[in-house]
């Protein structure tokens, strides 16, 4: 059993190997397909239109990853471009992890919060309270005063 994210993952690979030339579909194995093909989900309809460039295509996370492998291990023609696909990767990663260090750097994520100290001086102000009587009192002062 698969998740559901990753056997809607498999239908949006299926869609995109589709659309792949016959010479390079058959460079992946048939089990691999096959495989994605016994595991996809039944229910997820993708709507994927291919206007000629990969990289503008909504395409969820995991299926991205697939597409990565499938890249790797079976459609690169030589080993230097595997290894300059795997370079590129790499620098993207590289890229956003600092990003998110950048982002939710603990030093600075809670500098906007702490209050500057003053260094003026600090007075506090004394309340006196009246009792009750005193209050009912200076009521009935108020009222004969109007």
């Amino acid at each position: 059993m698969v998740s559901k994210e990753y056997s809607e993952a498999l239908v949006e690979v299926l869609e995109i190997l589709n659309m792949l030339e016959d010479e390079d579909l058959k460079k992946i194995p048939t089990e691999i397909i096959d495989f994605y093909e016994n595991y996809k989900s039944l229910t997820y309809n993708p709507h994927i239109e291919f206007n000629g460039d990969i990289s503008s295509l909504n395409l969820k996370d995991k299926t991205k990853e697939i597409l990565a492998g499938l890249y790797i291990d079976y459609l690169c023609d030589s080993e230097e471009e595997k290894q300059d696909y795997m370079q590129k990767l790499k620098k993207q990663e590289a890229a956003y992890e600092k990003h998110l260090m950048e982002s939710y750097n603990p030093d600075k994520l809670f500098q906007s919060s702490q209050i500057p100290e003053n260094n003026s001086e600090k007075s506090i102000t004394v309340i006196e309270k009246e009792n009750i009587v005193k209050k009912i009192l200076n009521k009935k002062k108020r009222l004969f005063k109007k």
